[in-house]
């Protein structure tokens, strides 16, 4: 993500789900910037999905929660931690799936990297972005600082 080399630019890119996060330093968020602020075309969009950690850390940190979901032929299981862990905030996935005579078991681990939204909004502003929108959501939702579970940048390339 951080090196990489198309030859050639485009209007958009998009990088969702908080792919950013799972690098393991912020030296590589911004080094993966660069690669996106180099591919994109003069006016070009760049649209960021992150999360918000603030309010992750604030409403989750240390909750468990169950969940069973039924589906065709079967069942799905599952057991979510979320908690921060020094820089990281991790979030533990386990459980089983059943179906008929057949369980399946899981156990999955999601790390991301915890983030300063004013420190990406320098770098992005440095590298030769304009943060043009702010969305908490996909659907375009007003973002507040304290209470937006996602932070949802749509930036354009400014400078040559």
């Amino acid at each position: 993500m951080s090196n990489f080399r198309l030859g050639k630019e485009f209007d958009s890119i998009i990088c969702l789900s908080s792919s950013l996060l799972a690098l393991p330093n912020f030296k590589l968020i911004e080094k993966s910037l660069k690669k996106m602020y180099k591919h994109l075309n003069q006016g070009g969009i760049l649209f960021l999905d992150m999360s918000n950690h603030a309010k992750e850390i604030k409403e989750c940190n240390n909750i468990e929660e169950k969940e069973s979901k039924k589906f065709l032929g079967g069942v799905l299981n599952s057991t979510f931690l979320s908690y921060k862990k020094g820089k990281k905030w991790r979030e533990e996935w386990y459980g089983e799936v059943k179906k008929g005579k057949k369980i399946f078991k899981f156990k999955d681990l999601w790390e991301e990297l915890i983030y300063s939204h004013e420190r990406l909004e320098l770098v992005l502003n440095k590298i030769g972005f304009e943060t043009i929108e702010k969305y908490s959501s996909m659907k375009g939702d007003k973002f507040y600082k304290r209470n937006s579970w996602r932070r949802i940048y749509v930036c354009q390339k400014v400078k040559k």
